[in-house]
């Protein structure tokens, strides 16, 4: 297959994915996926233990954006949620503006790290516009805004170039972990910063860290043992308590939902 028929395959893919999947479901119950793996009994048998944990999820559309969108679906969700505790001491409240003033100082790490100010500005003022609008907004209006796809693409594409900036600045210390790729800026080229590439644990690694926040992974493997997975980013978490809670299956991320 020529280079051109490969790109217009992918891109006909992209169209058909976008075509036949909303970019969210509504919240659903997690027993769903007992069906769905009704034949997976490596799946299955882990279902019970998570059921327990997390009772209910959101699928996400399966198009390599899966991990970014969820984040910043999962962070704004959460501070509409707990919108009276936002000018409180409460871990809603601390991070709700450690947030804020991180978006507001991340035009320096762009700048930093070799970004041009008119790819990035537009994007800061859009997520401190959403950020500071959270007292108006509601579950209902953030699901609308995911589904305009301008806005939804506008807010992958800032948490992307974020951490890509982060990878950039922090070379030395990622140079081992870009297999495939030369540099860390050629991975960040290549692998962070276009949109539908998928996420893997670098990436998970950064976002947390640049953005602050804990992010806890449900790993429902093809493993033979009743147990998932769980991985915890950043290790070393201090912050707030403060939990993005995702279920990542082989190639793909969906929003989890843990007991109240």
């Amino acid at each position: 297959m020529d280079d051109y028929s490969a790109v217009d395959q992918e891109a006909e893919i992209q169209r058909e994915i976008e075509m036949t999947s909303p970019i969210f479901s509504s919240i659903l119950s997690l027993s769903a996926l007992e069906n769905e793996y009704s034949n997976n009994p490596n799946f299955l048998r882990k279902l019970p233990r998570i059921l327990s944990l997390y009772p209910f999820f959101r699928r996400t559309r399966g198009d390599g954006n899966c991990f970014y969108r969820c984040f910043m679906f999962s962070l704004l969700e959460q501070f509409i949620k707990h919108k009276n505790q936002l000018n409180t001491d409460s871990p809603q409240g601390l991070m709700y503006r450690n947030l804020i003033q991180k978006v507001k100082d991340s035009g320096n790490w762009l700048m930093a790290a070799g970004f041009d100010p008119i790819c990035y500005e537009d994007f800061i003022d859009l997520i401190c516009t959403k950020l500071e609008t959270i007292n108006i907004s509601t579950e209902e209006t953030l699901s609308k805004d995911f589904e305009d796809k301008i806005l939804a693409d506008s807010i992958v594409m800032y948490s992307r170039f974020l951490t890509s900036a982060f990878l950039r600045m922090n070379q030395e210390r990622f140079e081992g972990f870009t297999e495939g790729y030369a540099t860390v800026v050629d991975f960040c080229k290549g692998e962070v910063e276009p949109m539908d590439r998928e996420s893997e644990q670098l990436q998970v690694m950064a976002v947390a860290e640049v953005f602050g926040v804990r992010i806890k992974i449900i790993y429902l493997d093809r493993s033979d043992s009743d147990v998932c997975t769980e991985l915890v980013f950043p290790i070393d978490y201090s912050g707030p308590d403060f939990t993005v809670h995702l279920l990542y299956r082989p190639g793909h991320y969906d929003l989890l939902y843990p007991v109240s």
